[in-house]
């Protein structure tokens, strides 16, 4: 399945009242929807929509690390000219402390 066939399936979760109402339909099942044959078999699968979610993770993972690690990156960039100024400030103090005596 592509990605944004596992995105579609991942907001069509119902809610537990649509749930009892698709269960609880005492109806011939061909009067419903296609929508509603669709949810109501997917719904017979045993954590059909918790293994969507788990697809759907694993489709993404890799663009997530990529995108954390490009995040990070530029962070560290960021903050290194930080680092280095708080390090001169600390050699600078323990230099000049002793010298306060």
């Amino acid at each position: 399945m592509c990605l944004q066939q596992l995105e579609a399936l991942a907001k069509m979760v119902p809610t537990k009242e649509e749930e009892a109402k698709l269960f609880g339909y005492k109806g011939d099942i061909n009067e419903l929807g296609s929508a509603e044959k669709f949810v109501r078999v997917v719904l017979s699968i045993p954590f059909a929509f918790e293994r969507v979610e788990a697809m759907l993770y694993r489709e993404t993972f890799e663009d997530e690390v990529v995108h954390l690690r490009n995040s990070f990156s530029m962070l560290e960039v960021t903050i290194k000219p930080y680092n280095r100024a708080t390090f001169h400030r600390n050699n600078i103090s323990t230099q000049l402390i002793p010298l306060s005596f």
